[in-house]
């Protein structure tokens, strides 16, 4: 998997999971089934989560904000009600899914960059100076640039950082 999905994915999860309990079994996700899937499991399927019992259906789909509706569509062997649930991989991000995680990211981050720039054009302006020789006008820019650090370790309630 590309570092740019890897990383995608983690500000997904964490985005996705920022109010769930920090009990939650995030060393269960792979992306690749460690265990026995349905194989109608939507293809592709880019990350899994790999149930060894402790986290109920209900409480997976929505640690992950999966609506029962997409649940079923990407593992048909689980009905809407979440039965059978059972020790396995289940596919918790679709590679539509994913799509639209980078989309809304692409989004906001060209929004975010816009209104950093207008904000820093606002707050800078023209310097004037003069002296004994015509008047000298000078415009200054501000640069504003800011990076994420991702060690794929998991910190404060699920959140990646």
């Amino acid at each position: 998997m590309k570092l740019t999905t890897t990383l995608l994915l983690s500000s997904t999860i964490a985005l996705a999971t920022a109010n769930t309990s920090s009990s939650f079994q995030w060393q269960a996700l792979t992306d690749e089934p460690q265990f026995k899937y349905d194989p109608n499991t939507i293809s592709p399927c880019v990350l899994w989560y790999n149930n060894i019992g402790i986290e109920s259906c209900e409480y997976t789909r929505s640690g992950f904000d999966i609506s029962p509706e997409d649940f079923h569509k990407w593992n048909p062997s689980v009905g809407l009600d979440c039965k059978p649930w059972n020790v396995g991989s289940y596919c918790i991000v679709s590679e539509g899914k994913l799509a639209s995680f980078k989309a809304t990211a692409s989004k906001a981050a060209s929004t975010s960059s816009k209104s950093a720039a207008e904000t820093a054009s606002s707050k800078t302006g023209p310097i004037t100076t003069s002296s004994k020789t015509p008047a000298v006008t000078t415009t200054t820019a501000t640069s504003i640039t800011t990076s994420k650090q991702s060690s794929g370790a998991v910190r404060n309630r699920g959140v990646f950082i």
